[in-house]
């Protein structure tokens, strides 16, 4: 009788029970290896030091095993990789989502690290937060955006730009330190509507 009730009971729960639950902590992922030593790679990360919480590691590196989903979407976690990526069949192209002034004559870079494209994913969540909320209190659109063009005379820009952030020669001699000058060109970017992220961070943002 004791039997037929903890059956019953199991039953029951498995019933109650969210299927997806069950798949995530019950079957296995096929994954390309590729994609593992790719998600390390990025991240900065070496088997030796995650093998202690994936023990699996070496043998889904290798093509043995797979990992089941909640494994993989704990390495997912540690490796600050979206887990749609480590379902791909090859390893995506690295590309800033923005456009890239940090070369010279379109110069190839390499892949952009995984600290800086969370530093600008989270900077265009945030932007789009901010437009949404301009948006609903009623902001009038900024005037100056869009004004200038690639083809706009550099000292033409730079005045234009001093007009707009209300900078003057004054204002510069009060800058005694880097520091005193962003924090007074943030004030005056603000007063004039631009949202100003800073983002700082202990890793160190590797900018490659």
């Amino acid at each position: 009788m004791l039997d037929s009730a903890i059956n019953i009971v199991s039953e029951r729960r498995l019933k109650e029970a969210d299927p997806w639950s069950i798949m995530t902590t019950s079957f296995k992922v096929p994954v390309e290896p590729a994609l593992i030593e790719w998600a390390l790679a990025r991240s900065g990360l070496k088997v030796d030091e995650l093998v202690g919480q994936f023990h699996a590691l070496p043998q889904w590196l290798n093509g043995e095993d797979d990992p089941k989903m909640t494994q993989l979407e704990h390495l997912a976690q540690k490796t600050h990789t979206a887990i749609g990526d480590l379902l791909l069949t090859e390893v995506p192209v690295g590309t800033v989502p923005i456009p890239d002034y940090r070369t010279v004559a379109d110069a190839h870079l390499s892949s952009p690290s995984v600290n800086l494209l969370d530093s600008i994913y989270i900077c265009e969540r945030r932007q789009d937060w901010y437009r949404r909320y301009a948006i609903n209190n009623g902001h009038e659109p900024l005037a100056f955006v869009g004004s200038l063009t690639t083809n706009t005379n550099l000292q033409t820009a730079a005045s234009l730009v001093s007009a707009q952030l209300g900078l003057n020669e004054d204002m510069r001699r009060q800058w005694t330190t880097w520091i005193d000058a962003r924090s007074m060109l943030v004030e005056a970017a603000e007063r004039a509507g631009v949202l100003v992220m800073i983002r700082g961070d202990r890793r160190g943002i590797d900018e490659s």
